[in-house]
């Protein structure tokens, strides 16, 4: 295959922010104090974020965070790649294995030992199998639910998290696609797309608030695309060509986000939110050097939390809010860290050990 130069040449070996780790720790456990009001039937308290008539729950926020920061990361890490077949390597490595874990321990460990219906008529439904596939694979969306699993729960999906997966995959492909013009080589190649991404969602394809929060979403051959989404993702993908980092880049975003919650105005908020994390993130303080090197726990989090909350609920571990966040947070970043060590930086590093010159973000 053929590609811009671009792409041929990897670059140097990037400056290590040990501020990302926190950062996307804070966005998982976010999603998990969300869930945690929202599986034990308590949705309405949740807490809420409001900017003019933009209400954003924790996790929505928290998925955000993992947007931009993920825009800013692959962005480099495309720059790094001698190629698309290794670009696409890196991001299966990097999803892939903890994903293919949860899901078939999903449908052939906990499914049929939590499930209402017996085991031959749970392995039998045509959910069985659809949930399986959909999820294995992102292609096709995601599939909620598993014959007779958490039914009569609060929640009856059972893992509420995955659908943000795919919105990333597409982000992926666009990302390759703009790559492949050679515009992200220029400072203002991926803020085009940024802005191009905030043109949909302000000025027409606004659907409305619905249960993920924000319901912006852009049809394009049968292909739903959250264009919120895009957007934070590409705000992360714009600032890798703004020569700020760290302090520098955190007091502008806490200034416009401050505008932004004063005046009321979501666009502000669209602007000034990302400087704020990639502020943060893209820091080196001698103090997170250390769970830099324990490891990145924040996917694990992300991914696990939702069933096992589910669980806590349904023995009665947990039904209400603040015991389901107190139990769950740890319990879920203990399994992020065990994901981690054993499977998903395992996976990278055999990676690198197949191709030295890929670099992982």
């Amino acid at each position: 295959m053929t590609v811009s130069a671009e792409i041929k040449k990897p670059q140097n070996t990037p400056t290590r922010y040990y501020g990302f780790d926190a950062v996307r720790i804070f966005a998982a456990l976010a999603v998990v104090l969300t869930h945690s009001f929202a599986l034990t039937g308590f949705e309405e308290d949740r807490p809420i974020i409001s900017v003019g008539n933009l209400n954003i729950a924790p996790g929505y926020l928290g998925v955000c965070i993992f947007f931009v920061t993920s825009g800013f990361l692959v962005a480099q890490s495309w720059g790094r790649t001698s190629g698309v077949r290794e670009f696409i390597r890196n991001r299966f490595a990097r999803i892939w294995p903890a994903l293919t874990l949860l899901i078939f321990g999903s449908v052939f460990i906990l499914g049929p030992i939590v499930t209402t219906v017996s085991t031959g008529e749970y392995f039998r439904d045509k959910m069985t199998l659809e949930y399986l596939v959909k999820n294995s694979t992102l292609v096709f969306g995601t599939a909620s639910k598993l014959p007779g699993v958490f039914v009569g729960q609060p929640g009856s999906s059972v893992n509420g998290s995955l659908w943000t997966l795919p919105q990333e995959i597409y982000a992926y492909i666009i990302l390759a696609s703009v790559g492949l013009t050679g515009l992200l080589r220029r400072w203002w190649g991926g803020l085009l797309v940024f802005i191009g991404f905030v043109c949909f969602w302000r000025f027409g394809f606004y659907a409305g608030s619905g249960p993920r929060g924000i319901g912006f979403t852009l049809s394009i051959v049968n292909v739903s695309f959250s264009t919120a989404l895009g957007a934070w993702f590409f705000a992360g993908v714009a600032l890798v060509k703004i020569p700020l980092r760290g302090i520098k880049l955190f007091i502008p975003g806490v200034l416009l986000t401050g505008v932004a919650f004063a005046v009321g105005e979501p666009l502000l908020f669209f602007i000034g939110f990302p400087m704020l994390v990639i502020g943060c993130g893209a820091s080196s303080p001698k103090a997170l050097r250390g769970l830099h090197q324990i490891g990145d726990p924040s996917y694990g989090i992300y991914i696990y939390s939702f069933p096992l909350q589910q669980v806590l609920f349904r023995y009665g571990v947990a039904t209400t809010p603040v015991p389901m966040f107190l139990l769950a947070a740890p319990l879920a970043t203990l399994l992020g860290f065990a994901s981690w060590r054993f499977l998903e930086h395992p996976a990278l590093i055999a990676l690198k050990r197949r191709k030295p010159a890929a670099t992982i973000s």
